[in-house]
C-alpha cells in the first residue's frame, strides 16, 4: 500500500466556526451543490451526535479527509486506501484520454467503526443497510468495517472492505474529476458501470481499473438462469432495475451487465473513443429524455452493441 503524507488525529474543536444557515440548507436540500469542508464537518459531527455515535475523530492527506467513529487504525487504513485508489484513477484514465483533473478541495470520507453507527448516522435499519455508498448531493463517501461481523457472515472481511471501499471510491472520483456531473442526468448503468469498473483490486498493490471482476461475471450466468437478459436500451434509459424496482434478481443482473458494458467500452480500442466522447455529451443533461439519442448518436446500434455484450459474456465465461 503506498504511502502518503497524513496530519495528525484530532478530536472536537477542530469544527469550530463553521455556519448554522448552511446546516439548515443540508436539511432541506436534494440537489448536488457546492460545499464548504468546515461546514460540512461541522454536519457530520452535528448528525453523528443525535445519532447516539461516540466522539468523531479526523485524519487527512493531500487529497481527503476522514472523519469517524472507527478507531484510528481503520481511519488510517481508510485513507491510505483511498489515495491509492485515486492515484490509480487518474493515472488509468488520463493514459486512456479522459479529461480528468484532481478536485481542488480535499474529498470528504466518513468511516464508521460498524454496521451499527452506519445505519444510525444514515439512519437506517441495520439489516437494509449496505456496505458503503456515495452520496452525490453530500458529496460524501460513506464506509463502515466489516471485520466486526465478517465471521457471523462467512465473509473475507478485509476483501469486502476493498470492495466496497472501492467502489463508492470510483463514484466519487468520478463526479469530482470532470468525468460526471453531480447535477447532471447519469444513466445508472453508466455511473455504476463505471464504479464496477474499478472495485476490483489486488491487495497492498498498484491496480488500475479493469481487472476482470468474477464476481460480477459468476452474477450475469446465474441470474440469467433465473430472469431473462435486461436489453441494452432498457438498460440505459430505465433506472429501474438497478434501484431494485424489478427484484432482487434484476438488480443483481443489472449490475452485472453494467459492468459488462462498461468493460467493453474500455477495453475495445474501437469503442473507448465513442464511449470518452459520450460521456462528454451527457455532462450538460439534466433530464432523462436525451438517453437513448446520446447513445445512438456516439455508441451506435444498441441492439448491435447489446449482442457484442451477450457474447462477450459467454467469451469471459468459458473463459474463467
Amino acid at each position: 500500500m503506498r504511502d502518503h503524507a497524513m496530519v495528525g488525529l484530532s478530536r472536537r474543536g477542530w469544527l469550530l466556526g463553521a455556519g448554522a444557515a448552511w446546516l439548515a440548507s443540508l436539511a432541506r436540500a436534494d440537489e448536488p451543490r457546492d460545499i464548504d469542508p468546515e461546514a460540512d464537518a461541522k454536519a457530520i459531527e452535528e448528525q453523528a451526535h443525535k445519532a447516539g455515535l461516540a466522539e468523531l475523530s479526523w485524519i487527512e492527506s493531500p487529497h481527503y479527509r476522514v472523519i469517524g467513529d472507527a478507531p484510528e487504525v481503520y481511519l488510517k487504513l481508510t485513507l491510505a486506501d483511498c489515495e491509492a485508489v485515486s492515484d490509480d484513477f487518474f493515472a488509468y484514465y488520463r493514459a486512456q484520454g479522459f479529461e480528468v483533473e484532481r478536485p481542488k478541495n480535499r474529498l470528504m470520507a466518513v468511516a464508521f467503526a460498524n454496521l451499527k453507527s452506519y445505519a444510525a448516522f444514515l439512519g437506517k435499519r441495520p439489516d437494509s443497510a449496505n456496505g458503503g455508498r456515495y452520496d452525490r448531493t453530500s458529496n460524501r463517501l460513506y464506509v463502515f468495517d466489516y471485520r466486526p461481523i465478517g465471521a457471523n457472515l462467512n465473509l473475507r472481511a478485509g476483501h469486502v472492505n476493498q470492495v466496497f471501499l472501492a467502489h463508492e471510491a470510483i463514484h466519487q472520483l468520478a463526479f469530482n474529476s470532470g468525468m460526471l456531473d453531480r447535477p447532471g442526468d447519469i444513466p445508472r448503468a453508466v455511473s455504476e458501470g463505471i464504479a464496477l469498473y474499478g472495485e476490483i483490486r489486488k491487495p497492498n498493490a498498484p491496480s488500475p481499473p479493469g481487472l476482470l471482476n468474477t464476481m460480477r461475471l459468476t452474477d450475469l450466468a446465474h441470474k440469467q438462469r433465473v430472469i431473462p437478459w435486461i436489453p441494452l436500451p432498457r438498460l440505459i434509459v430505465d433506472d429501474g432495475p438497478i434501484d431494485g424496482k424489478a427484484g432482487f434478481d434484476a438488480m443483481i443482473l443489472a449490475y452485472a451487465q453494467s459492468w459488462l458494458l462498461v468493460y467493453h467500452l474500455m477495453k475495445a480500442p474501437d469503442l473507448l473513443p465513442k464511449f470518452r466522447d459520450y460521456l462528454k455529451a451527457i455532462r450538460p443533461r439534466r433530464d432523462s429524455k436525451n438517453r437513448l439519442d446520446d447513445a445512438r448518436a456516439h455508441l451506435g446500434d444498441l441492439d448491435r452493441l447489446d449482442k457484442d455484450l451477450r457474447q462477450l459474456s459467454i467469451k469471459l465465461l468459458k473463459a474463467s
